[in-house]
């Protein structure tokens, strides 16, 4: 097992174009704007979108919100590139205040059809708790996907299984064969991602797997961590772990590897 210190890009090994999905609970929206950002602050041509539904991006000078029901959105999505913006891309506003994301065909067709360097997709909900389990419908991720990103927080470590701390705590005590108010510990994690109809349920074959175990920010959570990394890497589908913090940013995070 190595354990080195990385910067987030340097842990991904992005490649010149990818399709970036990031799926589970804890940090995905947090993940996925840090990256975007990271990315467009090197002059690449980031494109964030989601293909279920997330609360609008809050916008600046560097960011744009395009929608494809926009006359000409393919044009103006090249023309934002050109200007290194990083652009929000959605189909639809929501009556309940959301923005409805894209079907995978039009994913594709903008890694095809434009001048974007990098799609990161988000590509299903947790309502804010940093575990879950996935209905039969999610996560919706694209069969071309290079880097899939599977997210967990390491706060619902020893935490109850309760709809507090878990989203779909029903669906994850059926398939686990756990009991509500039982401690989330590494063996039920473990267990989640192993599972047939677990974390890596929608893995395309060709993919990257790296997951990211977010939310560290003190010595005994690291450690924790680490723990649970090592235990997850005995899985051969998994290919490294991120393990580190978005909020606040952070600078560097800790890689494991094989």
């Amino acid at each position: 097992m190595k354990t080195e210190e990385k910067t987030l890009l340097e842990g991904l090994t992005l490649s010149k174009k990818e399709c970036i999905s990031i799926t589970g609970g804890g940090g995905k929206t947090g993940l996925g704007n840090y990256l975007a950002r990271k990315l467009n602050n090197l002059g690449k041509g980031v494109i964030f979108t989601t293909t279920t539904k997330i609360y609008p991006p809050q916008t600046g000078e560097k960011e744009i919100l395009i929608f494809t029901t926009e006359h000409l959105w393919l044009n103006r999505i090249d023309t934002s590139l050109r200007e290194n913006k990083l652009i929000y891309l959605a189909s639809e506003v929501l009556p309940q205040g959301k923005i409805k994301g894209l079907t995978t065909r039009i994913c594709k067709d903008i890694l095809i059809k434009t001048n974007c360097d990098y799609l990161i997709i988000e590509a299903d909900g947790s309502k804010g708790r940093s575990i879950k389990a996935h209905s039969d419908t999610e996560p919706v991720v694209p069969d071309f996907t290079t880097l899939f990103i599977p997210v967990i927080g390491i706060d619902c470590l020893m935490a109850r299984l309760d709809d507090n701390n878990c989203h779909r705590c029903g669906l994850l005590c059926k398939m686990l064969q756990v009991h509500k108010g039982e401690l989330i510990d590494t063996n039920l994690i473990y267990s989640l991602f192993k599972h047939p109809e677990g974390y890596l349920k929608t893995v395309p074959e060709k993919s990257r797997v790296i997951v990211f175990i977010n939310k560290v920010h003190k010595e005994e959570q690291r450690q924790e961590a680490i723990k649970l990394g090592e235990k997850l890497l005995s899985l051969k589908q998994i290919d490294g772990i991120l393990i580190g913090h978005v909020k606040p940013p952070g600078e560097t995070f800790i890689l494991l590897r094989r």
